[in-house]
């Protein structure tokens, strides 16, 4: 979010949500924290829609230095590194989700699905066509 008193507020009201809404909780396959990760989504959203402020993300290189792994060989990363944010604004929210979970945060496609409603298989497709989708902006 940028500002930590911001994202302290935005943790509070997913954690008061989930604290509200825990009886809604159904038990699955999905883990507790894919419940959880929605709810912050969900809260994210919120916040930008009504404050119509753009989202803010930090790129860190790790993250980068995956991306670019999975889409292009190793010999590329400077050049590809400096055109990284302005590629990613070309994307639809969606697919910036779908790039953020899987490659930001770590998570695998199982979670990915959980987290964004969708099946493992179309988690997956979904993110090789983003990956497609930035090769062809690089």
């Amino acid at each position: 979010m940028g500002e930590k008193e911001l994202t302290a507020d935005i943790v509070s009201q997913v954690f008061l949500k989930a604290f509200v809404n825990i009886g809604n909780y159904k038990i699955t396959t999905a883990p507790f924290s894919s419940w959880l990760y929605r709810i912050a989504i969900n809260e994210c959203n919120e916040y930008f829609r009504k404050t119509k402020k753009e989202q803010l993300v930090l790129l860190n290189k790790t993250f980068a230095e995956e991306l670019y792994v999975d889409m292009f060989n190793e010999d590329m990363l400077e050049e590809l590194r400096a055109r990284l944010p302005l590629v990613l604004e070309k994307l639809k929210e969606e697919e910036f989700r779908l790039v953020e979970l899987r490659f930001l945060e770590g998570l695998g496609f199982k979670e990915v699905a959980d987290i964004l409603d969708m099946t493992e298989s179309y988690a997956r497709v979904r993110t090789y066509r983003v990956l497609d989708k930035l090769r062809r902006l690089f």
